[in-house]
């Protein structure tokens, strides 16, 4: 049986810190400055790889 990364062509790749204003693919939201997350690649068909950017635990969305 295919994983969820076969099927999406999303891999992860190392652990670094994220260039300011990146954002979290899974949540959506902002690092924090000089906190590590996990770098991540989605091929693509048409042109280089997508590099992605992932907490290792998404913070809770706040409620407005």
């Amino acid at each position: 049986m295919a994983t969820n990364a076969q099927t999406s062509g999303i891999r992860d790749e190392y652990t670094t810190y994220p260039p300011s204003g990146s954002r979290c693919s899974n949540c959506n939201q902002g690092f924090v400055p000089l906190v590590p997350a996990r770098r991540a690649v989605q091929e693509r068909s048409s042109g280089p790889p997508l590099v992605l950017y992932r907490h290792f635990s998404c913070p809770e969305v706040k409620a407005r």
